[in-house]
């Protein structure tokens, strides 16, 4: 069984009270609520291991760096199909988006979460890393991989 409450975790079955970085801190401090809450839990719990929580890293996760919403928009427009993924694309956004304010100019836009936006990209264009930018975006008539 494990109770969670705030930054606190004490999980019986591996018989461990697990702090957040942030909970610890607060209660390193004599007097404050964290401190006293995990004095309780150690006296409550004298025999178990009092551990920081830390974050898994998973060493198979794909990164994309550079992969912003405007180079989004440029593989789009160098796919052969662009009109179509083009006008999907905006729907998504049109459906997802929120009014946001540029607040260096003013100007207003409807922009989808960018992790939305991600996922929806990358099962639409999975290969887009092979993309070669130096070469001359090809026209609709004419397939992209084409090297004339």
């Amino acid at each position: 069984m494990t109770k969670a409450n705030k930054g606190i975790t004490v999980s019986h079955n591996n018989k461990t009270i697990t702090l957040t970085k942030a909970y610890a801190t607060k209660a390193n401090t004599p007097g404050t609520k964290e401190f006293r809450e995990l004095a309780n839990f150690h006296r409550n719990y004298p025999d178990y291991d009092i551990v920081m929580r830390t974050a898994t890293i998973t060493a198979d996760k794909n990164t994309h760096d550079g992969l912003t919403i405007e180079m989004i928009e440029k593989i789009i427009a160098r796919q052969t199909n662009r009109e179509e993924l083009m006008r999907e694309y905006q729907a998504f956004v049109a459906f997802w988006g929120k009014e946001v304010t540029d607040k260096k100019t003013g100007k207003t836009d409807i922009r989808a979460p960018y992790g939305k936006v991600k996922s929806w990209f990358l099962k639409k264009v999975p290969n887009y890393q092979d993309i070669n930018f130096s070469q001359p975006a090809a026209s609709p008539a004419e397939p992209a991989d084409n090297n004339n």
